[in-house]
């Protein structure tokens, strides 16, 4: 198994890290060659010396512990821009040339892989990615929307949902009108323009000043570099509106405060249009935790999670007008807003434990094997 570690925590390190750590090891003999770079994520996908370093590095190890190990699968989660996946092709075709091992990639992302990526790319580039697939055995992808993606590239394809692991703090505590008389609307994940924030921004401009209810807005997340702009707007917005005490920021939370955090807020607002968005799992988070979700249509596999109207309200992406309206109806129905966490949290456990996440790649595992 191939793949990064958190720090930085996204979706991917995450995801990633949880596999490494359950239950596959009783059935295979599991090595992890470890990709990670814990920097931060502002050096995700840049052209520096260090990133060349590391991607180097790793390809030399995988040759070296390809020919000691000698495996009977390599699983490599894959990137969906040039630069890291021009490692991780390499990597493919080392498996290829070096051992008898059976590929099998990952992709967490969602259209963009074929639309943007391969489809716009030209020449050598192209060629690469034509050349690197065809020496895959499997691709999972996250969704059955997401099986075309590798179509006359891939010939295996397999669906795995992503799933987390649940505890106590992430149980809902009632399905029980809550005793507190504030409300607050959360959004946890990594602050760029496009998981929406400014979007957020703006919706709580439109929704504090009309609500006769006691509502916060909690931001919970780390700011990028690249995305100063955006952090000097909201905080021009946040002030001019007189909101300073309603639109709250807490930097990053994991662990315990991400638990503490989950159990706080009534409603997860989390309104997307990023462009490699797959099945994001602060949604699943959630939903684990009972709590009603405000995403965005259209984008990834998230109306596979989010079931319009019975778990939570989908709007259309980079619209703050229709996402203050979703978060306006939800405040104002405290009934239907627990109805729709209940909901969540039982479609969550249905379908996106991580118990069932690894049962299914078990069965890929398996059946590449034999």
């Amino acid at each position: 198994m191939v793949g990064s570690l958190p720090p930085p925590f996204h979706g991917s390190t995450v995801f990633f890290e949880s596999i490494v750590r359950s239950d596959l090891c009783s059935d295979f003999e599991v090595r992890h060659l470890d990709t990670s770079d814990h920097r931060g994520i502002d050096n995700i996908d840049r052209m520096e010396i260090v990133n060349v370093f590391l991607a180097i590095r790793s390809i030399v190890l995988l040759a070296v512990l390809l020919l000691r190990w000698k495996p009977d699968l390599v699983y490599i989660p894959i990137a969906a821009s040039f630069l890291p996946y021009l490692r991780d092709g390499i990597m493919i075709l080392s498996v290829a040339a070096l051992s008898s091992a059976k590929t099998v990639i990952h992709l967490h992302g969602g259209w963009h892989f074929r639309d943007s990526f391969f489809q716009q790319s030209r020449g050598f580039i192209r060629l690469f990615i034509r050349s690197t697939l065809k020496r895959v055995h499997t691709a999972i992808v996250l969704s059955n929307r997401f099986v075309g993606i590798f179509e006359g590239l891939v010939s295996r394809v397999e669906v795995v949902p992503n799933g987390i692991a649940t505890n106590g703090t992430c149980a809902p505590r009632s399905t029980l009108l809550p005793e507190k008389s504030r409300r607050v609307v959360g959004f946890l994940g990594n602050l760029f323009e496009s998981k929406g924030v400014l979007d957020l921004v703006l919706a709580a401009k439109q929704v504090l000043p009309s609500s006769s209810q006691d509502v916060v807005f909690i931001v919970a997340g780390l700011w990028p570099m690249q995305e100063s702009q955006i952090q000097q707007e909201i905080c021009r917005i946040i002030p001019e509106a007189g909101l300073e005490e309603r639109i709250l920021f807490r930097g990053a939370l994991v662990g315990r405060e991400k638990a503490m955090f989950l159990n706080e807020i009534d409603i997860l607002a989390f309104p997307t249009w990023y462009a490699y968005e797959g099945m994001p799992l602060v949604i699943l988070e959630a939903m684990a935790a009972g709590k009603a979700v405000v995403s965005s249509r259209g984008i990834g596999a998230i109306e596979d999670m989010v079931e319009h109207g019975v778990t939570g309200m989908l709007v259309p992406p980079r619209s703050p007008s229709e996402l203050a309206n979703a978060l306006r109806y939800l405040l104002g129905d405290d009934l239907r807003r627990i109805a729709m966490g209940k909901a969540g949290r039982e479609r969550f456990m249905r379908r996106y434990t991580m118990t069932h996440c690894v049962d299914r790649l078990r069965q890929v595992f398996r059946s590449v094997v034999s």
